[in-house]
């Protein structure tokens, strides 16, 4: 059994995108965690992010870098954004650690 856990635990050392517990590091600045839903996942081409930001940002200007780093984006008319799992608005400060999920408006019946 032991012998299983080295291999697995040196698998993952290898393997950094396996590494859930990887954490980017930046000086001064913040990290955010990112969930990316439905449309937005592929248009992103990922579920999850880690991003370093130099400080922490409103949610409107943080939707202008995401912009810019995936262009596609600009076609959604509207996003909706949530962090700490709470719908938040746009003057909305995102601080170091903080989860933020974004996703389009969803209409049910």
């Amino acid at each position: 059994m032991t012998c299983a856990r080295q291999r697995i635990k040196a698998l993952l050392l290898k393997t950094p995108d396996l590494n859930i517990n990887r954490v980017a590091r930046v000086e001064n600045g913040v990290v955010i965690n990112i969930l990316y839903f439905a449309r937005i996942a592929e248009l992103t081409g990922k579920r999850t992010e880690q991003r370093a930001l130099p400080a922490p940002v409103t949610v409107n200007a943080w939707l202008a870098q995401l912009h810019e780093t995936y262009p596609a984006l600009k076609d959604i008319g509207v996003l909706k954004v949530a962090v700490n799992k709470k719908h938040v608005q746009a003057d909305t400060l995102i601080h170091d650690r903080d989860e933020v999920a974004i996703f389009e408006p969803v209409t049910g019946g």
